[in-house]
């Protein structure tokens, strides 16, 4: 990526800044740093021009595109006088990508050091967690982003940083005080109180901390503080877990005194459920006599609560509602029968009692395929098994903008589908999470985790309680989910003939398909059987009724087998976003290697063809078509042969046009030609050892063609790679590689007429 020595920093807790050997980076204008700070927030993932435009613009310009590519050149120059080799910024079919190496973003750092603080506190290390946290804290340098202008999006991103700082800062005071050192943790408190003087949970970590320190009249005055600008302020009395912990100080309540890590806890405690009171003591003044020194006098406003006077603490909330956030079921769902077999059996054993464990059902297929139908009309129909409530979310794993959903955001959804109020919410993820495990003990909940990019995204919003199932989509296999979490994982396939079919009647109404079966086989046929494409068909003849599906087939046929029949204005309803959002998560090499296999004929390929045609060592081949496998992007249907259904290998062969060189398609595809040539060569004069000689000109550097040990494996080879080679055959001729066509037809002729019967012919 960058020249060797060349350190850049980029730094966006204050003012955004760009710093290469010592000095700043200059950024003209205030369009520049805007577009800067949006790559920025999203390093690493692809931003659309819409974001971009969000961030930027209140009034995007007509020409936005223009206008973005003419700020991006300006970057890219700026970045380019830190004496890089390389353009950090890289162009997308969907938008732009800011590559940073780790170190390099302070934002990232931030984030690293507060990771890293949460698993000292896990493992009891509570200084190192403290220390962690520290270092987090002082990262920043002011208001982030200060002095770059842009749209309302962009003082939406910088509330959110802020918020991510303060919670920290709260964090590192809750740890402070678990320690043993209030009087640390109320300096850090009484500043934030000043900055966020309307946060109730600050005030109540100050008042404990004050309370902890020995100064229980501080800790009161505290609180009428914060009774005092809530009610000037927003004209409303302090929440109820604010209102308890005041009545616990003023009776210098036991379960204060505790030791320091319990503290901590019943600090958490006061942010998300009523505490545990202890009555007042035996000798507590009668209402009217004068309060002690140290507590709240008459300057409370006139309708203020006196605790003092109270024999019981503030009444418990409600039980929590019971959540029914699942997503409409589609009325024109068919098929997927062996599927929803398979998820019932994993409500059987619930028949005989309550299961041991959590139960996961782990639904994975390609783009398109499916998932989320499949999942939503499943959870529909056994709903009325999980009374307590359906939780759902989209996890954004595979969103355009890379706005992936993190598990911080989702279990505070969840938190908010139980009407948690915000002042109960702790601040720190550990404590979100084991809130919202605690509300699902003894609960029977459906939880659906749609479009998760993995399993780490998922592990956070697990319930604890075997009672619940969990349901999660996604386009990668979900493989340590299964083995670590003994997740079910059910894959989808693309629908058969008769789904299709189905699917299509259920749209457009038995008549009218039933008037045209051959347009409706060729439609099927160019739509590779993909419910997504089928669908998008499907709603262009619904809108369109007076059209023949002959029409419609045809308009496919002139799309000459591309996607361009499958576009649609909702990218959420169009093939080709579908397909990229899962592209644009793969690794570099892994993404090459995708888009040369659009040049293989088909119709399907093994990892030393494969090897062969990419030019790279077979075990590098392997490992690259295991992450395309893991993506769904190509299919291991038999062990050891990888095929990618049509509408993949269409999207495949565009991304190869628009991004590959054709000096280099021209490369690849005369590797797996000599690869296939020179194999076959190999396998024939095993099988015809007194066959005459053929000359061949050597193959390509990395073509890598195999060799064989014996006849039966030569033979075996022929067998399984019959097809293939006939496609290859086809291909040479087709794409001026006439040498090697007539070579790989007079290889080929001795095997085909071995296997005549197989009625196997060259074209």
């Amino acid at each position: 990526m960058t020249t060797a020595g060349v350190v850049v920093d980029f730094r966006l807790l204050g003012p955004l800044e760009v710093v290469s050997a010592g000095r700043v980076v200059r950024l003209s204008g205030t369009r520049l740093p805007a577009v800067l700070a949006a790559l920025l927030l999203n390093a690493n993932h692809t931003v659309t021009v819409e974001y971009l435009a969000g961030i930027v613009w209140s009034e995007p310009p007509r020409a936005v595109e223009s206008n973005v590519r003419t700020y991006i050149a300006q970057l890219r120059a700026a970045l380019g006088r830190t004496g890089e080799s390389e353009c950090r910024v890289v162009t997308e079919s969907s938008g732009y990508r800011l590559e940073i190496l780790p170190g390099e973003l302070d934002l990232a750092t931030f984030d690293g050091l507060v990771l890293d603080g949460d698993a000292a506190l896990a493992l009891g290390r509570v200084d190192l967690a403290l220390r962690q946290l520290r270092g987090a804290l002082d990262l920043w340098r002011g208001e982030p982003l200060a002095g770059v202008t842009g749209a309302a999006q962009l003082g939406v991103e910088v509330a959110r940083l802020e918020e991510r700082r303060l919670q920290v800062a709260e964090r590192w005071a809750r740890v402070a005080l678990s320690a043993g050192r209030p009087d640390e943790a109320s300096a850090e408190l009484t500043r934030l109180v000043r900055v966020h003087p309307l946060r109730e949970q600050l005030w109540a970590a100050l008042m404990l901390a004050l309370y902890q320190g020995g100064r229980q009249a501080a800790a009161l005055t505290a609180y009428r503080d914060a009774y005092r600008l809530l009610d000037e302020e927003l004209g409303v009395p302090p929440g109820k877990a604010l209102q308890q912990l005041h009545w616990q100080i003023l009776n210098a309540d036991a379960a204060l005194d505790a030791s320091p890590l319990l503290v901590a806890s019943t600090l958490t405690a006061v942010a998300i459920r009523p505490m545990p009171f202890a009555a007042p003591p035996s000798g507590a003044a009668p209402p009217g006599t004068p309060s002690p020194p140290g507590t709240p006098s008459r300057s409370y406003p006139p309708d203020a609560p006196n605790f003092l006077d109270a024999a019981d603490p503030p009444d418990r909330p409600a039980p929590p509602p019971r959540p029914r956030q699942l997503p409409a079921d589609l009325v024109t769902f068919v098929g997927r029968a062996e599927q929803l077999h398979t998820l019932d059996s994993l409500l059987d054993h619930r028949r005989e009692g309550r299961p041991a464990a959590l139960v996961i059902a782990a639904i994975t297929g390609t783009a398109g395929v499916g998932k989320t139908a499949l999942a939503v009309h499943w959870a529909h129909r056994i709903a009325d098994r999980f009374p307590d409530g359906q939780l759902y979310v989209d996890l954004g794993g595979f969103h355009p903008a890379g706005t992936v959903v993190s598990p911080a955001e989702a279990v505070r959804g969840f938190l908010d589908a139980f009407a948690v109020p915000p002042d109960r919410i702790p601040a720190s993820l550990t404590a979100q999470i084991a809130l919202y495990r605690s509300l699902l003990a003894d609960r029977r909940v459906l939880v659906v985790l749609d479009n998760a990019r993995g399993a780490e995204q998922v592990r956070p919003l697990l319930p604890g309680a075997p009672g619940c199932l969990v349901v999660v989509t996604s386009r990668t296999q979900l493989s340590s989910l299964v083995a670590a979490e003994a997740a079910h994982p059910v894959t989808l396939d693309l629908l058969s003939a008769r789904e299709a079919s189905d699917l299509l009647t259920r749209r457009l109404g038995a008549r009218r398909v039933g008037a045209e079966p051959e347009a409706v086989r060729d439609i099927i046929a160019h739509c590779a059987r993909l419910p997504l494409a089928l669908s998008i068909v499907a709603a262009r003849a619904i809108t369109h009724p007076s059209f023949p599906l002959a029409t419609i087939a045809a308009d496919l046929h002139r799309g000459g087998g591309g996607l361009d029949g499958f576009g649609y204005p909702d990218t959420a309803t169009d093939v080709r976003p579908a397909f990229s959002w899962s592209y644009l998560a793969l690794g570099a090499p892994a993404a090459g290697l995708f888009r040369q296999l659009a040049l293989h004929p088909g119709p399907d390929i093994t990892a030393p063809a494969a090897a062969g045609l990419s030019g790279m060592p077979l075990p590098r081949a392997q490992a690259l078509l295991a992450e395309l496998s893991h993506a769904h992007l190509v299919t291991e249907h038999v062990p050891g042969r990888f095929a990618m259904h049509d509408a993949l290998r269409a999207y495949a062969a565009e991304l190869s046009r628009e991004r590959d060189r054709e000096p280099h398609r021209r490369a690849a595809l005369r590797r797996a030609l000599d690869y296939y040539l020179h194999t076959a060569h190999a396998a024939a004069e095993v099988l015809e050892p007194r066959m005459v000689p053929l000359p061949l000109a050597p193959p390509a550097p990395d073509a890598a063609p195999e060799r064989f040990g014996g006849a039966a494996a030569a033979m075996s080879w022929f067998v399984a790679e019959h097809a293939v080679l006939l496609a290859t055959v086809d291909l040479a001729a087709g794409t001026g590689f006439d040498a090697h066509a007539w070579r790989l037809s007079w290889i080929l002729r001795p095997f085909l007429e071995r296997h005549r019967s197989n009625a196997l012919d060259i074209r």
